[in-house]
């Protein structure tokens, strides 16, 4: 389920945080030359800007003049827990428990990520040259713990690729891969296109000898080994993936790469275990061929 929030009109910065977790806003930059023109005007200009009446344009006037990053527990407070809107009150947040916290944190930005995705993209449409730096340079404001996280890397690293650069999402997940293994990220690995598909081959060999018998490294090196047109090679992988593991991806890639090779029969007869196997058929009598 997704959640549209946004800002309320009402906060409390009197009632003490549950938590002291908090990270810095997003587009902080912008922020502050909207803040360097808020700063200008006087709590009339506010009320008829905004429509409000004078008690509020008083106090988004003081709320203005006292903006003031860096952010931290002393000057500010988290906005899910500072707004107490409809929405907050329903959302609760100062009943969520810190990694409940953190599951919330970890989707706002993964929605952002996807919302300067498209922004990218619309924006190729137009200009088919764009840079993607919407996309990196928010990737470069999340928050640390936030950026290190598994399925945030793999989210990141798969927008890069819808919108073109897999050579950027190659080398991210190299680097993430070579400190922190991961079976997801090391099968989104296999899929993408290097600047040098020889050496992300051999950079995947490397780590085969720590992990001889680890069967999604097989199946990307199987992949890989594709990519550099290395048939027997990757004919190899894929059956070895297969002993220790069967995966519908590692059976079709096989079960394609036989098809290819003029090996039909062995291809179809790939694809009838995997059907068999995937739709727990039970064992009957068949008639012999």
């Amino acid at each position: 389920m997704l959640a549209i929030i946004s800002p309320a009109k009402s906060l409390d910065f009197d009632t003490p945080s549950v938590t002291k977790i908090h990270t810095q806003p997003a587009f902080l930059k912008e922020a502050k030359t909207i803040n360097q023109a808020l700063k200008k005007l006087s709590p009339a200009d506010l009320s008829d800007l905004m429509s409000i009446s004078p008690k509020l344009g008083e106090l988004n006037f003081h709320r203005n003049q006292q903006w003031q990053p860096p952010f931290d527990e002393k000057n500010a407070k988290q906005a899910v827990l500072a707004f107490t809107g409809d929405v907050y009150q329903g959302l609760d947040a100062p009943s969520l428990s810190e990694k409940e916290l953190d599951d919330l944190e970890r989707q706002v930005w993964h929605n952002l990520l996807e919302r300067a995705a498209e922004d990218c993209e619309r924006e190729q449409k137009h200009r088919p040259e764009a840079s993607l730096e919407p996309l990196t340079r928010l990737w470069d404001e999340l928050p640390r713990f936030v950026r290190r996280d598994e399925y945030t890397i793999r989210d990141y690293a798969r927008l890069l690729a819808r919108l073109g650069d897999e050579a950027q999402a190659e080398t991210l997940l190299r680097k993430v891969l070579r400190n922190h293994w991961s079976d997801e990220l090391i099968n989104l690995y296999g899929r993408l296109k290097g600047d040098q598909p020889d050496e992300q081959l051999l950079v995947a060999e490397q780590w085969l000898k720590e992990r001889p018998n680890n069967p999604e490294l097989l199946l990307a090196l199987g992949r890989l080994s594709l990519r550099n047109e290395l048939w027997g090679k990757a004919k190899g992988y894929f059956k070895t993936s297969l002993q220790l593991k069967r995966s519908r991806e590692a059976l079709a890639e096989l079960s394609r790469l036989n098809a290819h090779m003029g090996e039909e029969e062995t291809s179809i007869k790939l694809l009838m275990q995997g059907l068999e196997t995937d739709n727990g058929l039970p064992e009957l009598p068949m008639p012999k061929a």
